[in-house]
């Protein structure tokens, strides 16, 4: 754990001694994961993201709803430095891409499937 994580949650240990026990576990939750070394994930609104930051290389694997894709991309910021190389999307469902905006700026490509944009214009004029 690093001391950003330790202050966290020592903060929100003492804060939670005044709230009823079944608010603690909520208050202990990351989004964050970390499965080796520098791979993990992100669980917010929309599912995973999948990501690998290291000092010279940072990708990730969906980007869920906008939100949620903030959050995440705030949290690889302070995972590395480096510029995002890729955002890679599994496919074309909104809960993997809609966040794609938000790493626009950031990520240098973002990667699907060919038929991903007639997909995704598709399933808008459904809607």
């Amino acid at each position: 754990m690093n001391r950003k994580d330790f202050l966290l949650r020592s903060a929100m240990m003492g804060a939670a001694t005044m709230l009823p026990i079944q608010k603690l576990a909520f208050l202990l939750q990351t989004p964050f994961t970390t499965l080796r070394r520098n791979v993990g994930t992100f669980v917010g609104r929309g599912g995973t993201i999948g990501w690998l930051a290291t000092d010279n290389s940072l990708v990730a694997v969906d980007s869920q709803f906008p939100n949620s894709a903030q959050t995440c991309l705030d949290g690889l910021k302070e995972k590395t430095d480096h510029v995002m190389d890729y955002l890679i999307n599994t496919h074309h469902h909104g809960d993997h891409t809609a966040g794609n905006p938000v790493f626009k700026g950031f990520a240098k490509h973002i990667v699907a499937h060919q038929n991903v944009p007639d997909l995704q214009k598709r399933s808008a004029e459904i809607q």
